[in-house]
């Protein structure tokens, strides 16, 4: 411990804001040790608002956890605010951790604070940090969730795709709790204690319960996590607690090069232009020539000459909903059939995305499900109307279409289709050895018009009133 005291104090010789607190038991002996540097203060100071606080680090021989105070800065980079080695992992320690942290920072309290499930944790925090919002981390939850749940979420690929789809991507609270309980109804789980704890605890880590919790974007300590991993690189697990020490200040000293970088390229100026009256925009970044989307500078330059939408040639349409709407070049002369609203596959993909987006604004009440479901049982009813009526032309045309039969019998012809083989009166009487063959432009015609008749009627009501013949007279 003398080694490690030795370091700690020449810290504090050649950095004047350097701070550090030290625990000790009945015999002097070392349990609780916490700093920061001048660096970690003044970063609080700008960005303490969310703290995420992990312990899942053992370091050094004697295997003490050790805890890390992360935060994000203006680059939405992993910066440190501090850290702590402890004995142990009781309510007691965290309360001494956790206060002795707040007055390191002269005070100053987070608004929000991610940590894991640990019940000691969340104790000390609601004694010593009562008025910050103490919230789980998501990650952390669903990492465990894996483990106590191995037998269903390994062996059902679908079980952990529709979790992680309710998790991460609902955000309406009714909606959360009603597909919970299908999902964990449809896989048998009501029995897993696991899953009923943090059902009963989701106001803690559940995304539609964090809206109104001003996170900065950390919704999980994975921020302390990666910080971890960072620390393995530096700091081998058997090291003694004073090369711990040392290999410390390296991995800060790495934070701030990473956060001096970032720095000096926010600083870049690059200049953007807006040419041809507003329609297209440039920057020397050359973001959009790379990417095809506008880049943060060109975006601040629209903003700031109140131009609220994008240049139409600054738009690229592979990036658009419209990105398929139109054909290929070497489709381009395939004729009528080739036409987009004519493929099955494309009728079916609009339909189903705009089926979708319907679901979405529907499903929130009780009176927009009404009206959604009503019109689609109209549409259905006028669609199988449209079909019926298509099948019924579609039949007697082809019975009275003499292109499609050869019709040798003019007296059969004639009862069929009354005037439709009427003989011219110069010919002939009509013999069955002598039939007058059908002319494929009269029949084409005639059935043309035929079917123009038999819609009209149809439309009317009128079905009844309309004969064959009166249709090519």
């Amino acid at each position: 411990m003398a080694k490690t005291t030795s370091i700690l104090q020449d810290m504090s010789a050649t950095d004047p804001d350097f701070k550090v607190c030290v625990q000790v038991d009945g015999e002097s002996r070392v349990k609780t040790v916490i700093w920061c540097n001048g660096k970690n203060r003044l970063d609080y100071a700008h960005f303490g608002d969310v703290v995420t606080f992990d312990t899942t680090y053992r370091t050094n021989l004697y295997n003490m956890p050790f805890g890390l105070f992360v935060g994000v800065n203006n680059h939405f980079q992993s910066i440190i605010f501090g850290g702590v080695l402890m004995v142990d992992e009781k309510t007691p320690t965290f309360e001494w951790a956790f206060r002795n942290f707040i007055d390191l920072m002269d005070g100053k309290h987070p608004t929000t604070i991610l940590t894991d499930q640990c019940k000691a944790m969340q104790n000390a925090l609601r004694s010593t940090m009562p008025h910050t919002r103490h919230r789980w981390c998501r990650w952390h939850v669903l990492k465990v969730l894996k483990e106590k749940t191995g037998h269903v979420y390994n062996k059902h690929s679908a079980f952990k795709k529709e979790f992680h789809a309710i998790v991460n991507e609902e955000t309406d609270v009714e909606s959360f709790e009603r597909m919970w309980h299908q999902l964990i109804k449809k896989y048998k789980l009501q029995g897993n204690k696991y899953l009923r704890r943090i059902f009963k605890w989701r106001d803690m880590w559940a995304m539609p319960y964090f809206l109104g919790t001003f996170c900065a974007g950390m919704t999980s300590t994975q921020r302390s996590e990666s910080a971890n991993h960072l620390l393995k690189k530096f700091i081998s697990r058997s090291s003694p607690m004073h090369l711990f020490v040392k290999q410390y200040n390296k991995l800060l000293d790495s934070r701030s090069q990473a956060e001096d970088e970032a720095n000096y390229v926010s600083k870049q100026v690059f200049t953007v232009k807006v040419e041809d009256g507003g329609d297209f925009v440039t920057c020397d970044c050359g973001f959009f020539d790379h990417v095809g989307l506008l880049c943060c500078h060109s975006l601040k330059v629209l903003v700031q000459n109140n131009i609220g939408k994008i240049p139409p040639r600054n738009i690229v349409k592979r990036w658009t909903l419209w990105a398929r709407e139109s054909r290929p070049l070497h489709l381009a002369n395939e004729g009528e059939m080739g036409e987009l609203s004519s493929q099955t596959t494309y009728r079916r993909n609009v339909l189903y995305v705009a089926a979708m987006d319907l679901i979405k604004e529907a499903e929130s009440g009780s009176e927009s499900f009404q009206t959604a479901f009503a019109a689609i049982c109209e549409a259905k009813e006028k669609i199988a109307s449209k079909k019926a009526s298509d099948m019924l032309i579609d039949t007697i045309a082809e019975q009275a279409n003499p292109v499609r039969h050869t019709i040798t019998d003019i007296g059969a012809a004639a009862a069929l289709t009354g005037h439709l083989a009427r003989p011219n009166a110069s010919a002939p009487p009509c013999a069955a050895d002598h039939p007058r063959q059908p002319q494929p432009i009269e029949g084409i015609r005639s059935l043309a018009r035929f079917r123009r008749l038999a819609l009209i009627r149809l439309r009317r009501g009128d079905w009844a009133k309309m004969s064959i013949s009166e249709s090519f007279a």
